[in-house]
């Protein structure tokens, strides 16, 4: 055993316990792998058309063959016979998915479609998911979930394998072909993580979308702008990640295997794009795998065959060459003891033929973009004996400087404020998106709610975020709009009220009599006060013709 064998047996334990049946390798920040591939169990396969291949974490292989309607297991890597064959009685194996209790869910292609289920050892098989297409992938969640792509009908169905029910649900696309965030046209590998978002390799489309769990719009994270060694993708059609959640994915009419890291995405294998039937050629790959060891297998579905690709790096990122000491050593524990045989490795320099070359088997280039990795942003490398530093980066639009790290976009991450959406008009202009609650050039502006409001009662209203609120200035009034009266002051309104009104009362009823006095008066000739109005004069006169006293004091000494 190899000197990673430890970790092999540490993460074998921890998918166990996680229940997942695949393997997710922990790789170096930068796995190789050997370019020349050798042919898995040649002549057992070859003739047959494949589409997909599972490896589970004890490194037992299932492959789906279509033209013997078999599903044939191999127990041992290095095994050429295999150790299991189950026949299908005419029927098409599309694809397949084995769980970590060992249960084996295979897609029927032909009509009438379905998904069978074999249990550990069982000689038959039961249905465990109607569907209305082939699958062209399947996949297990770790809630128990079955998931289907149907890549004719242009969606990704699920259902659940524990209890009975048949029933199915439309989880990615609308059935209908379309390159908007909803849908999809012609989905081939599908990829469920710890967190169940599906990752759908969206073949026509050329991109791979994403869909949280109990979203039904995705988000793109790589699409036909994707430049990859100058090419973008074609096709994507298998996918897969590894423990870091960094992503694998078989780029069907490039024929390669690509893979996104710290750095961006890189190609993996097949990077020469050739389609002959070389150890280093593919032709239209469609799934991939890896195993334990972090091999990587790849389905070369033109060719019949599967690619087997040894990891030529280890967890530290150093070249493995195996010497032949062994070291025994013995792992104790309160409850156990692993007995682990050993290999001791080091590095030999090989002599590589070509100048440009380095690594155990001379695939690994000593260029300057291979080494240093200079061109930031996504941008191409391009070897250069005339630059002074050995090579040009060619930018992305937006992008200058010598390694592209100057960001001259309109649109940056900061752009837009208050999760704004930027769109570029031009190479210099942009246009803000703003959500409900945000305006101006950059959303930076909260909107103004108040500006169509009137509070009443003299009210005061005051913006909030989406909304607003009048503020009423005393306890006596209340209501959205300030528009409620307390009762205290409807109280209080009554008895003025009632003061007022019996003061107008009085008054009016004083008017209305001396209105109707004139009237009688100087209308019908009625002076209902003319007697009392000459009594009145007579006594006046009187008192005038009465003769006044005068008295004169005189005083005398």
């Amino acid at each position: 055993m190899p000197t990673i064998g430890i970790w092999i047996i540490i993460q074998l334990m921890i998918s166990k316990m996680a229940g997942e049946s695949f393997n997710q390798p922990k790789f170096s920040s930068l796995p190789t792998w050997n370019p020349n591939a050798t042919y898995f169990a040649a002549g057992n396969i070859s003739g047959n058309a494949i589409y997909n291949i599972f490896i589970t974490t004890d490194n037992t292989i299932y492959i789906p063959l279509l033209d013997c309607w078999c599903v044939r297991i191999w127990l041992e890597e290095g095994s050429i016979v295999p150790s299991r064959n189950i026949s299908l009685s005419s029927r098409l194996p599309n694809s397949i998915f084995v769980t970590s209790n060992n249960d084996i869910y295979v897609s029927i292609g032909g009509s009438p479609y379905s998904i069978d289920a074999w249990t550990l050892n069982a000689t038959s098989s039961i249905s465990s998911m109607p569907v209305d297409g082939p699958c062209f992938s399947l996949f297990v969640d770790i809630e128990d979930n079955l998931y289907c792509s149907l890549n004719t009908l242009h969606k990704v169905v699920t259902s659940s394998i524990i209890g009975s029910t048949n029933s199915t649900t439309i989880i990615a696309g609308t059935g209908n072909a379309g390159s908007s965030s909803d849908m999809l046209d012609g989905p081939r590998g599908i990829f469920i993580d710890r967190n169940l978002s599906l990752y759908v390799a969206d073949c026509n489309n050329n991109r791979i979308q994403l869909f949280y769990f109990g979203q039904s719009n995705g988000i793109t994270i790589v699409n036909s702008t994707e430049v990859i060694r100058l090419t973008p993708l074609n096709c994507p059609s298998g996918i897969t990640l590894d423990a870091d959640g960094y992503l694998y994915i078989t780029d069907r009419y490039n024929n390669r295997v690509v893979a996104s890291g710290p750095n961006g995405f890189h190609c993996v294998v097949g990077c020469s794009g050739s389609a002959d039937s070389t150890s280093y050629g593919l032709q239209q790959p469609s799934a991939l795998s890896f195993d334990s060891y972090g091999n990587l297998f790849v389905v070369d579905t033109y060719h019949d065959r599967i690619q087997k690709f040894l990891l030529t790096t280890n967890l530290s990122g150093n070249i493995l060459v195996f010497l032949d000491t062994i070291l025994s050593e013995d792992i104790e524990s309160t409850t156990a003891v692993m007995s682990i045989q050993q290999t001791s490795s080091s590095f030999l320099a090989p002599t590589c033929s070509n100048s440009i070359t380095i690594g155990s088997y001379c695939n690994v280039t000593s260029t300057s973009c291979d080494i240093l990795q200079p061109c930031q942003n996504n941008a191409s490398c391009i070897d250069s004996n005339t630059s002074s530093n050995g090579y040009i980066c060619s930018c992305l639009s937006g992008f200058y400087g010598l390694q592209c790290q100057i960001d001259n976009r309109p649109c940056k991450s900061y752009t837009c404020w208050n999760n704004g959406i930027c769109n570029e008009t031009s190479k210099t202009e942009f246009i803000c998106i703003c959500s409900s609650a945000w305006e101006g050039s950059n959303c930076e502006i909260q909107t103004n709610y108040c500006q169509n409001v009137t509070c009443q009662n003299n009210g005061v209203c005051r913006s909030l975020t989406k909304n607003y609120t009048c503020e009423c200035l005393s306890d006596s009034y209340s209501g959205r709009y300030c528009q409620i009266e307390s009762n205290t002051l409807v109280f209080h309104q009554t008895i003025s009220k009632s003061f007022a009104f019996i003061a107008i009362i009085a008054m009016a009823s004083v008017m209305m009599i001396v209105i109707v006095m004139d009237i009688m008066k100087y209308c019908f000739g009625i002076d209902v006060i003319s007697k009392d109005l000459k009594r009145i004069r007579q006594r006046t006169k009187v008192r005038k013709r009465k003769t006044p006293i005068i008295i004169r004091f005189i005083y005398v000494n």
